[in-house]
């Protein structure tokens, strides 16, 4: 892992991006919901034979076009989820729009911990390159100042995460903060992100977000670096379409996973996994629940670049 990042800060310099060779855009289909016939469903008929162990505490494994449970291990558990709780927030922001719309940061949105995009009062930004922050850099003062913006404070936008959440029938689940860093009375199961999961995959904007290996801020002055995806598997196969990767030392390591494979589309959620196997382990069970081994370029730095930002 150190070697790769190595590589990939000497890759920093570099500034075209797109989508990854290879990666074939399943959202023509479930982008609305109107088209999931159009998918083979992964058949639980399939998925034979004893899973393979893995670290994670809590674990549910789905077709992403059925909802179909494929695997589960202490999916109902409440749970700390640390970052993974960042899809409903860009859930929110992207079911708003205006991702052209400028915001500038105030001093109220970094006064946050944990992994920042090293933002700075009076930058300013679109809502879709903070968006970009949230999902790939995972940043915190990202987080601050899109709740900010669209709700007027951090407050109101966690009261309608829990609404939302409770909307998609993610009933297990509180909400204090849009970021996950660790909080008094906060909480979600496996299976609750899993359908936060679900709808933010069929979201067309999100999945461009999210299954992109980087991405640049082009409006603020101090950021001249790419934001890469703190999601390893992105960088492994083109099969792997992305979601969102955390960790608190509460939540330990967590990872919401999709694949995109031969017509077949799943999405993992893993929480309180061990970080030096949580991505081995999405590739196990991704394997033994598609009876297939996911191989694809892995180079040990991003196979392909993104031009502009798309906003």
């Amino acid at each position: 892992m150190g070697a790769k990042w190595g590589i990939l800060c000497l890759c920093s310099g570099l500034v075209a991006c797109q989508s990854p060779q290879g990666l074939t855009d399943p959202r023509s289909a479930v982008g609305d919901g109107r088209g999931e016939s159009e998918f083979r469903p992964i058949p639980q008929e399939a998925v034979k034979g004893n899973p393979p162990a893995i670290a994670a505490a809590s674990a549910i494994l789905v077709d992403a076009a059925t909802g179909e449970v494929l695997y589960e291990k202490s999916a109902d558990t409440r749970r700390s989820v640390a970052s993974t709780q960042k899809l409903l927030t860009a859930l929110l922001v992207v079911e708003k729009g205006r991702l052209n719309q400028p915001v500038s940061l105030r001093g109220q949105d970094l006064l946050v911990n944990g992994t920042t995009a090293g933002l700075q009062i009076g930058e300013t930004y679109t809502r879709g390159e903070l968006l970009e922050a949230l999902l790939l850099k995972s940043a915190n003062d990202a987080a601050l100042a899109l709740a900010r913006d669209q709700s007027g404070s951090v407050v109101e936008f966690t009261r309608q995460m829990n609404a939302r959440a409770r909307n998609i029938g993610a009933t297990h689940s509180r909400f204090a903060n849009p970021h996950g860093l660790d909080a008094a009375k906060q909480y979600s199961t496996a299976r609750d992100l899993a359908k936060i999961a679900r709808a933010a995959y069929r979201h067309p904007e999100l999945f461009r977000i999210f299954s992109k290996e980087f991405a640049h801020l082009t409006t603020g002055r101090h950021h001249l670096k790419p934001l890469w995806n703190t999601n390893e598997l992105v960088y492994r196969s083109p099969r792997y379409t992305g979601m969102k990767s955390g960790y608190t030392l509460e939540a330990n390591k967590c990872l919401i996973a999709s694949i995109y494979f031969d017509g077949r589309e799943a999405i993992l959620v893993q929480l309180g996994g061990a970080q030096n196997t949580i991505f081995n382990d999405a590739e196990t069970l991704f394997s033994w629940a598609l009876r297939s081994p996911i191989v694809g370029p892995s180079s040990g730095f991003p196979s392909s670049m993104f031009a502009g930002s798309g906003f």
